[in-house]
């Protein structure tokens, strides 16, 4: 999602300051390559008072609420407003419209910061400021303003323009690719390559080995390649952000849309209805719990398997360094142990297939963890355990191993029990004095755990698991801040835990965060969903650390 922001960031604002590009590269009248979209004022006010009340400060909200209504005078508040991007000669053709009811009394209202306005005739009147000069024209309820009077002869529709923007989002920002004159999309990538060529040279100097600096530049190009794919291929991207008063919420979008037939487009097709055999991450009790379902392009896998070459020249060169691996054979035992672990990951990773997930749960003073999904070649990972601990039986710092402690629904599992440092006097409060951890593995599963109960914990995901397989959202991600900061406020007695812990009973069932992805017709769309209860509750640990100091 990071990488994809960073490319909508990037064409967004070259588009805004683009140069001249050539006449060929003009695209039809009123194809925007640029719209934003802005609520009604009666939204956007409605949803400042909302999300005032929701932090505890209504009467901010209702202040706002009042000086809006002498700064709105004339303007139809009913209706989006909005800014729509054109090329015009290959140069950018800002409009900025807003909707009124009596455009006279709206510049009167502001003159005195918008200067007189002077009729020029033709429904256009001119405003001229010390830096531009403004154009401004009323047609069909909205008043169209641009620096330039000739953007203002031919007019779209507003709502032609902002399509459903308004009535999905509070804000929203629509890129149209493909209506970015085709010579500033090659500058874009252009740019992009210019900047990798430089960090290429910067990380020759960082990487002394040959090989390894192979490697980190191979990955670097997939990534370039990755993000010029981003650009040439994508046909829109859509970011929007609503405050839902009624949900109780508030949400932020980020969508794309792939050209149809393109790599990119067949990359996101695989991310339609996708099945997993591990629902039983998605525990309702659980403080965080992640999914992950979908097929893997060939880009991500490549990647992946660049990640683990890497990682497997570094992981050698520890062993060689090794004080304790200098023998001969317990040094060619380690990088046996290593490499049949990186088999199987690798093994794994060229199926192209990932289904998994990961759950945290907080309660009675205690942290448990686990995480785990499909996997290739459990038998292989079951014999590279093994072969570990039989390595490191000498070993007095090796944490004591019970293998084949339980067999559940065909899985075994393994344990070990590593001691944790006085100083660490935090994770003794968490943990104990020891912490278990336990690895199950099934011939095409694996699981792992973390914390006293880890078994029990992975017996419950296996269960609730065996109901079969279920389409989900390609990726989820659910964050419950009412049992996080309930439990971090046992070790921070005065600080912002303890003080949002006061928002508790407001907050309850309305505290979580969620990060989903979900496919649609050539692409897909992610979001960021923050419920009511998450707002109060960092409200109130600001307030606590405000007061303490």
């Amino acid at each position: 999602m990071k990488r994809l922001i960073q490319s909508f960031a990037v064409l967004l604002s070259l588009a805004i300051a683009a140069p001249v590009a050539s006449a060929a590269d003009q695209q039809p009248a009123f194809q925007p390559a640029v719209v934003v979209s802005v609520a009604s004022a009666n939204k956007i006010l409605k949803d400042i008072a909302y999300l005032a009340e929701a932090v505890g400060q209504p009467d901010m909200g209702n202040l706002v609420v009042f000086l809006s209504s002498g700064y709105t005078v004339g303007v139809d508040k009913a209706k989006p407003a909005g800014v729509f991007l054109t090329f015009v000669e290959g140069q950018p053709a800002p409009v900025t419209f807003i909707p009124v009811t009596d455009l006279k009394k709206l510049m009167s209202t502001h003159r005195t910061v918008i200067g007189e306005a002077k009729d020029i005739g033709g429904g256009v009147w001119e405003l001229e400021g010390d830096a531009s000069t403004l154009y401004i024209k009323e047609q069909d309820g909205y008043a169209y303003a641009a620096q330039q009077k000739e953007f203002l002869a031919t007019l779209p529709p507003a709502a032609t323009v902002l399509g459903d923007l308004p009535t999905r989002y509070s804000l929203g920002v629509h890129v149209n690719m493909q209506a970015i004159p085709a010579d500033m999309r090659k500058m874009a990538v252009t740019q992009i390559k210019s900047a990798f060529e430089a960090q290429m040279e910067k990380q020759v100097e960082e990487f002394k080995d040959e090989e390894e600096r192979a490697v980190q530049e191979k990955l670097s190009r997939n990534t370039l390649e990755e993000i010029t794919q981003m650009i040439e291929e994508a046909q829109s991207y859509t970011l929007g952000w609503e405050i839902d008063s009624p949900g109780r919420q508030t949400y932020l979008d980020f969508e794309i849309t792939a050209i149809e037939g393109t790599a990119l487009a067949r990359q996101m097709a695989t991310l339609q209805d996708p099945k997993t055999r591990f629902g039983g991450f998605r525990l309702d009790d659980s403080a965080i719990n992640l999914a992950l379902t979908g097929n893997m392009s060939e880009h991500q896998i490549e990647k992946a398997m660049l990640m683990l070459q890497l990682a497997r020249m570094k992981a050698f060169k520890k062993i060689e360094e090794d004080k304790d691996l200098q023998d001969p054979q317990k040094q060619t035992a380690a990088k046996g142990v290593l490499v049949s672990l990186l088999d199987v990951l690798e093994s794994s990773i060229k199926s192209g297939e990932l289904d998994g997930g990961a759950v945290l749960l907080l309660d009675d003073d205690q942290l448990r963890f686990a995480a785990g999904g499909r996997l290739n070649d459990g038998a292989k990972l079951d014999e590279t355990f093994r072969n570990l601990v039989a390595l490191a039986k000498d070993d007095p710092e090796f944490p004591p191993t019970k293998l084949n402690v339980a067999e559940y629904e065909g899985v075994a599992f393994h344990q070990m029990d590593i001691k944790i440092p006085d100083k660490e006097a935090d994770a003794q409060k968490v943990f104990g004095e020891r912490l278990q951890v336990t690895l199950g593995i099934k011939d095409d599963s694996f699981y792992l755990a973390f914390g006293q109960g880890g078994l029990d914990l992975v017996k419950r995901v296996i269960d609730k698991s065996i109901a079969g397989q279920a389409v989900v959202e390609p990726v989820r991600l659910k964050i419950a801040m009412g049992a996080i900061l309930a439990f971090a406020s046992k070790f921070d007695e005065n600080g912002f835990a303890k003080g949002a812990l006061e928002a508790m009973p407001e907050a309850m069932g309305r505290d979580n965060i969620f990060i989903t992805g979900k496919p649609k017709a050539n692409g897909s769309l992610t979001r960021l969903q923050i419920e009511e209860g998450v707002l109060k509750l960092i409200s109130k640990g600001v307030e606590s650390l405000q007061g303490g100091l």
